[in-house]
């Protein structure tokens, strides 16, 4: 006698879910029943996807199937893997028009496409404040003594007060502090050629990896973050800076690590696409 679909599912144990869970790139924390819940929605989506062409354009009955094993109304708990894999598969270039013109699936549809850029990518935090010369006061003072002798409190120093700074207003400081500000800037480069450690805190790279068409590959993408290795003198590992679900911005101590960063993903994670936000050191002066 055959078990019953009861039966089987009570002889799959947390252990078999996890090891199936991790070896799609999904995360594995949480009670059986939800783990099963996630197994059962990606096999689902699978299944369907298993048997049409890269090109094929969905019609409602399949999107029907497709979406049923989906919390649709609360787009919001899937996964980032399963939102990535729903990307590969169903879009608006992939959907019959006369399917996207009723509204149920178009505002579906266009529901997905918001979570995965708003969960999936992400507009770094860039430098936004605008100070005078003045104001950076205690910062002069390190002008005082050799570049060579400034050590870890004085790169607190420095993150203290120009780590959300992007424009220095010249037209609103005095000559004094404009002078010794240019002095700064110049002892700065030397300052971070010694310390990229700290130039990655106070004045990163950004690089910005855009993951819209990445799609089943964000498992090598994962896997390749977790086995990127740095050279040792390009100084420091990247960092991540975004707050979401997967890390897509990084700060990097200098230009070389940078585009030594973006090479070595490009190259394993197809239809990767990144972008480059340059760190001058200090907040540039305008007048």
């Amino acid at each position: 006698m055959q078990p019953s679909n009861e039966r089987k599912r009570k002889l799959v144990t947390i252990d078999t879910l996890k090891s199936t869970l991790s070896g799609w790139g999904f995360p594995t924390v949480g009670k059986k029943a939800k783990l099963q819940e996630t197994v059962n929605r990606v096999e689902a989506m699978k299944l369907l996807a298993s048997h049409a062409a890269i090109d094929h354009q969905w019609t409602q009955e399949e999107l029907d199937v497709f979406f049923s094993g989906l919390p649709v109304e609360e787009y919001h708990r899937w996964q980032p893997q399963e939102v990535c894999l729903v990307q590969q598969l169903v879009n608006t270039r992939f959907v019959r028009q006369d399917v996207m013109n009723i509204a149920h699936y178009a505002e579906l549809i266009g529901k997905m496409e918001e979570y995965y850029q708003n969960h999936l990518t992400s507009i770094p935090r860039l430098k936004d404040q605008t100070v005078t010369a003045d104001s950076l006061s205690p910062v002069f003072e390190l002008l005082n003594k050799k570049v060579e002798k400034w050590n870890d409190k004085d790169g607190d120093l420095l993150l203290q007060y120009l780590g959300n700074v992007a424009r220095v207003d010249a037209r609103s400081s005095s000559a004094d502090a404009i002078e010794k500000y240019c002095e700064l800037l110049s002892k700065l480069s030397i300052f971070y050629a010694r310390r990229p450690d700290i130039r990655v805190k106070v004045d990163p790279e950004l690089v910005i990896f855009d993951l819209s068409a990445v799609g089943l590959n964000l498992v090598t993408y994962t896997k390749e973050l977790a086995a990127y290795v740095l050279p040792a003198h390009f100084g420091p590992m990247p960092t991540p800076t975004n707050p979401g679900p997967t890390a897509t911005v990084f700060a990097m101590p200098n230009l070389g690590a940078a585009n030594h960063f973006i090479a070595w993903m490009m190259a394993r994670v197809a239809n990767l696409r990144a972008s480059l936000q340059p760190g001058a050191p200090g907040g540039i002066l305008i007048y």
